[in-house]
């Protein structure tokens, strides 16, 4: 369930850089490439690492949430204390 609400959450936030993105070329009369303009080249970069990195998040987001979900289990933590007082 948190997997999805981050999914959605990210799929917002790649639509905001898009916009932003789509912004500045028509700012900037701006078709293919960054035209040199800085401020575009930083938001194609932020957009790019965002499509980049956001996949891979939700991918291995189960994988983190099985592990939050066993330290926040009772059995996890009378087991460490367990091996503390032994």
């Amino acid at each position: 369930m948190v997997s999805a609400l981050y999914a959605v959450l990210s799929a917002l936030l790649l639509m905001k850089f898009s916009f932003d993105v789509v912004r500045l070329r028509m700012q900037y009369r701006v078709a293919y490439g960054d035209g040199g303009f800085s401020e575009l080249q930083s938001a194609i970069r932020i957009h790019g690492n965002a499509v980049e990195y956001i996949p891979i998040a939700i991918v291995l987001m189960p994988v983190y949430g099985n592990e939050w979900r066993r330290n926040l289990d009772g059995a996890y933590l009378r087991h460490r204390f367990g091996l503390l007082v032994v």
